[in-house]
């Protein structure tokens, strides 16, 4: 069930997800730059508001659910860096997507590194500079696009609306396995326990 699938999986997860340490105002970059590292685990943050740049550094498999919105604001950068070979984030984001600013999640010579998934039902608002290598996972929301969009992986909303350069290159890896689709093992974990996706193939949480 596409349309729920990410907000089921949300769901799933807060549990395990609310005992991490990880502070829920963190990503509230309102008075200056931020900067995260973030291990293997699920953690789990209120909203990411990049007033300021807003760096998040991922050392291993990890989930980062938003239980609200994800922003940046113009002249700010909310950028997802991979520290090594074996990093991901699962992106789980409970409202609405604007930027304003630039987003830049993972690399686009690693399009299995990072996968968004949206439970938003209205518009996702691209309107600063944004590069995603990996997935875009949003089936019910509208993705508007007003600034340079580049996305190295896939791309999956309802519908699109485009007056500025939009730029999907797929990478077929991320839909070979139906085990690693949302709500499955990268998110609740309902086929592999608890492991997550590398690519196409579901592996533990390391």
């Amino acid at each position: 069930d596409a349309p729920n699938a990410v907000a089921n999986a949300i769901d799933s997860l807060l549990p395990e997800a609310a005992g991490t340490p990880l502070a829920a105002d963190v990503l509230l970059a309102e008075n200056g730059p931020v900067e995260v590292t973030l291990p293997c685990g699920t953690h789990l943050v209120s909203r990411v508001v990049a007033r300021h740049d807003i760096t998040l550094r991922i050392q291993g498999r990890t989930r980062l659910i938003v239980a609200g919105d994800v922003s940046s604001q113009s002249g700010a950068t909310f950028k997802v860096v991979l520290e090594n070979e074996y990093a991901q984030l699962d992106l789980l984001v409970q409202g609405a997507l604007t930027t304003g600013g630039n987003l830049e999640l993972g690399s686009w010579d690693r399009p299995g590194g990072v996968r968004m998934f949206s439970a938003a039902t209205g518009t996702l608002d691209l309107s600063g500079s944004v590069m995603i290598g990996g997935l875009l996972f949003a089936p019910q929301a509208e993705l508007v696009v007003s600034a340079p969009t580049r996305i190295y992986g896939a791309l999956f909303v309802e519908r699109i609306s485009a007056s500025a350069l939009l730029r999907v290159r797929q990478d077929l890896r991320l839909s070979a396995d139906p085990g690693c689709a949302p709500g499955r093992c990268s998110m609740d974990g309902a086929a592999c326990g608890s492991r997550v996706c590398n690519l196409d193939r579901c592996q533990p949480c390391t």
